[in-house]
């Protein structure tokens, strides 16, 4: 969820600060024009274009991730895991739902869980356990337990293992 908050907030601040260059783009082209300060007439020019053709992308794409964080949302905090509730609680179609599901698993917006299709289970997996050996050390012969892969080192003498 935290990624998604992170797109989100980003997303909210830059089309906030591109609705405010444009509007304070326009009396930069007059003030500019009128006293003859042709840097902050080109800037008031430059902010008043570009923001006006990025401003709908931009509230578009912050709109578009919303329904994303009201559905991690339900599904870490309410614990809806069948895509039938969550489409009932989000008053959206299933196939919708499942979309963002998928979507969510995917650009990992929605984490611990397995989705198959039409219900999320939590993610009981654990990475596998290396296979434990047991060695004797050369110099005082203690037993050494150590992991598959490691040069094991006595917890008594200091001595490692060659070989």
């Amino acid at each position: 969820m935290e990624r998604l908050n992170r797109r989100i907030h980003l997303l909210f601040t830059f089309s906030l600060v591109a609705s405010i260059l444009f509007v304070f783009g326009i009396p930069m082209i007059v003030l500019g024009a009128v006293n003859r300060i042709f840097a902050v007439m080109i800037l008031g020019i430059v902010f008043t274009a570009v923001d006006f053709y990025a401003i709908p992308f931009l509230w578009m794409a912050y709109a578009r991730y919303k329904p994303y964080q009201r559905l991690v949302y339900a599904v870490q905090n309410e614990h809806l895991l069948c895509t039938d509730d969550l489409a009932a609680q989000m008053h959206m179609e299933v196939p919708a739902v499942r979309q963002m599901l998928f979507d969510c698993v995917r650009h990992l917006y929605l984490t611990g869980y397995l989705f198959d299709g039409e219900q999320l289970t939590p993610n009981t997996r654990t990475a596998p356990k290396p296979k434990m050996l047991v060695a004797t050390c050369e110099s005082c012969g203690a037993h050494l337990e150590y992991a598959e892969g490691e040069v094991p080192v006595c917890p008594y003498c200091g001595t490692p293992r060659n070989g």
